[in-house]
């Protein structure tokens, strides 16, 4: 049962396709810039996160950095001073990168 176009028909279902098509464009584009390139949890890092609350605490006090590291505040630095160029990153126009003292510790905590 094959059904016979116009020419204008034809032309009318091109345009409606067509518009429909690009509106489904612009939707993606849409949720693709409401993205979230920082997790909302991690927004007040800086001001509350562990690595900047109680490391500089422990730097103050040798032997609660030992118990924290299990090194003391020397051989940490050492340690950083030898890996840091190789773990450094450079800061982006979306986000700040990881210092490598800031990775060192995580490194150093991590517990399996």
């Amino acid at each position: 049962m094959a059904t016979k176009f116009s020419l204008e028909q034809l032309a009318l279902i091109a345009i409606c396709l067509d518009e429909e098509e690009r509106e489904n464009e612009e939707e993606r584009q849409h949720l693709k810039r409401k993205r979230i390139w920082i997790h909302p949890s991690l927004l007040k890092r800086k001001t509350e996160g562990e690595f900047y609350t109680l490391l500089p605490h422990l730097m103050e006090d040798e032997k609660k950095f030992h118990g924290y590291f299990r090194m003391n505040t020397g051989t940490f630095e050492m340690i950083l001073s030898r890996i840091q160029k190789d773990i450094q990153k450079e800061d982006t126009t979306f986000r700040e990168a990881i210092t490598p003292r800031e990775k060192l510790v995580v490194c150093l905590r991590y517990e399996n």
